[in-house]
């Protein structure tokens, strides 16, 4: 999964139970309502039935919630990802306009990893065209 925009209201921006295999990569995950209660995350756990997530890889994304812990032993890596202060004051161009590509001079702006990086990002533009890769599912073009 990877380049994605999630705009909710609601807990379960992206939810991964009993994944096997899996990578989010280069998402951004935004709270409709940055004065709502309810934080919409990035999950990966075990299923219900008690199945854990495994081989799974969360990097580079952008989140007002991240609710995953790196396992050595389910090998489940998390890193480069950077969790949104509320409300997001500087991060996006626009997002009362649903105009979330980063602002300039975002914290967001060279801060990823370009292991398994997406080499387009979520309006087909290269990556990165700074020094690194920018953490979410756009990357800054000046």
């Amino acid at each position: 999964m990877e380049n994605n925009l999630v705009v909710t209201n609601h807990w379960h921006g992206i939810s991964l139970y009993g994944a096997r295999h899996s990578r989010i990569v280069n998402n951004t995950v935004v709270d409709l309502d940055p004065t709502d209660a309810q934080t919409p995350w990035i999950l990966v756990t075990a299923h219900k039935n008690g199945t854990a997530s495994t081989d799974c890889v969360v990097r580079n994304n952008l989140t007002t919630r991240l609710n995953t812990t790196a396992s050595t032993a389910d090998r489940i890596v998390v890193d480069s990802n950077l969790v949104l202060p509320k409300p997001p004051t500087g991060y996006f161009v626009a997002p009362a306009a649903f105009d979330y590509r980063r602002a300039p001079g975002s914290p967001a702006i060279d801060q990823g990893s370009s292991a398994i990086a997406p080499a387009l990002d979520a309006d087909e533009a290269p990556r990165p065209t700074g020094a690194a890769v920018d953490v979410g599912a756009y990357e800054y073009a000046p």
